[in-house]
Formats: C-alpha cells, structure tokens, sequence
C-alpha cells in the first residue's frame, strides 16, 4: 500500500504501522482506488459529500474507526461488517485492507 502509494509516510519515512490511521489516509488511498487518479483526501472528500456520504467538512486528521471506515465501504458496495464501530483503524490495518481491495 506505501508502495503503490496508497498511503503517505506518517513522517518522513516513517510509516507507523501501530498508529491510528486518519480519515485522510482512508480518503486518500480511496480516491486513488475509485479512479482519481492521485493520493488526494481532499478530492476524494469532495466526491464523497457531493454524493451525500460524509459531511463536506468532514476532519481529514479524525482517527479513522471501523464504524466510518464501514459505512464508507457499504456505500461503495463492498460488503462488511464490524461489532466494534468506535474501535479505532490501525495504518497497518488500513494498509492490509488496501491490500486486500487492489488484489496485490
């Protein structure tokens, strides 16, 4: 997912597996995944407001939990599920499922 660009480094060079991921990363690798071409939240905010799914103000630098990250993946057709919605998204665990929807 680092690789293939669909998450940025935390820091420079630093990808920090073990940390919470962000609405960012989630909407930043999405965008790329739904055809938009770049790593680009902002974008992929605005796409996703236009068509009623999050709020258009929606925080970038939230922590991204399981219920949103859900939500988001239903609305797009992908099935799943959680019973922890509040738990939080790990950027490994972001990167895996990125993984996972690219088929690589």
């Amino acid at each position: 997912a680092f690789a293939a660009s669909l998450m940025q480094p935390r820091e420079e060079g630093l990808f920090a597996p073990d940390e919470p991921a962000t609405v960012g990363d989630f909407l930043g690798g999405l965008y790329m995944l739904i055809g938009g071409g770049a790593n680009d939240p902002e974008a992929c905010r605005a796409a996703l407001s236009a068509n009623g799914m999050i709020p258009a103000d929606q925080d970038l630098n939230a922590v991204l939990t399981e219920g949103f990250l859900g939500s988001i993946l239903a609305a797009l057709g992908v099935p799943d599920s959680t019973e922890t919605a509040d738990a939080a998204v790990t950027r490994a665990e972001l990167a895996a499922l990125f993984i996972q929807l690219t088929g690589k």
